[in-house]
């Protein structure tokens, strides 16, 4: 066991424009003040009391948001076990503002140790969270099979130990599986974030059966009242994402065609 990284003293970020999550307009020549690692003040300059120990930043002309929590983030990782001391996709994200990644789909032992390194201080990137390796019900070397709630139970609470709270439902074709899957995560207290493979009536199944929500675009072009009226009562989450549309236009191919990736 390690202790989590924590900064001492106070920083002030003095002048900047200030977007907040309250406030219906940006708070301009603003101060934020962070105290260890919390964020204790945010508010006009004059009205913000700095500690005399604060150091002071100068970020007149500068914009300040909160920071970026990205759902569905698959960040890479390392390869043949060999955890390297820095990785370019965190470093990229944190640079772009995200401060905290969720990650549906890596590698188990990977993912999950690159999460301790950065909670230790050791590496840096966004807070990371992730479902550890799918849940797959497809045939490959890795498949999750779930024939009895047991299975079901037995395949959350391993990778609950590893450090999971949410896991991935992938192609289990049954759905008596799938609604196992969701059973056993109400026990443990975990989240379930299935994905459907490009088949609408998957999803609708996902939204009936109580997941906590669907992962890339519902594959249609047109979705009418019945389907969204279900969707927005069943209060489940949604994460269309902008690269995997499953038939409509992908925001991957802007990029190519505006910037010299």
């Amino acid at each position: 066991s390690v202790d989590s990284d924590v900064p001492s003293g106070s920083i002030a970020l003095v002048g900047a424009r200030v977007i907040t999550m309250t406030d219906r307009r940006p708070l301009e020549n603003a101060t934020v003040l962070i105290e260890g690692n919390k964020i204790t003040a945010v508010g006009p300059s004059g009205s913000v009391r700095v500690p005399s120990g604060a150091a002071r930043i100068d970020v007149k002309g500068k914009t300040i948001i909160p920071g970026i929590i990205d759902v569905h983030a698959h960040v890479g990782g390392a390869g043949e076990g060999i955890i390297a001391e820095a990785s370019w996709p965190l470093r990229a994200n944190l640079a772009f503002g995200v401060t905290t990644s969720h990650d549906p789909s890596n590698d188990t032992e990977t993912v999950f140790t690159n999460a301790e390194l950065i909670r230790a201080g050791r590496k840096l990137g966004p807070r990371l969270y992730s479902t550890g390796t799918i849940l797959y019900g497809a045939e490959t070397p890795f498949k999750a099979v779930i024939e009895t709630y047991e299975d079901a139970l037995a395949h959350l609470r391993r990778l609950q130990a590893a450090g999971a709270f949410t896991v991935k439902s992938y192609n289990q074709q049954r759905r008596d599986s799938r609604q196992m899957i969701v059973k056993a995560a109400r026990e443990l207290k975990m989240m379930v974030v299935p994905e459907g493979g490009s088949l609408l009536y998957m999803n609708l199944t996902h939204i009936t059966d109580g997941h906590t929500g669907v992962e890339h675009s519902l594959p249609v072009p047109n979705l009418y009242k019945d389907v969204v009226t279900l969707f927005a009562k069943s209060e489940a989450g949604y994460t269309p994402t902008l690269i995997v549309g499953y038939g409509g236009l992908t925001g991957e191919n802007y990029w190519y065609q505006h910037t010299n990736v």
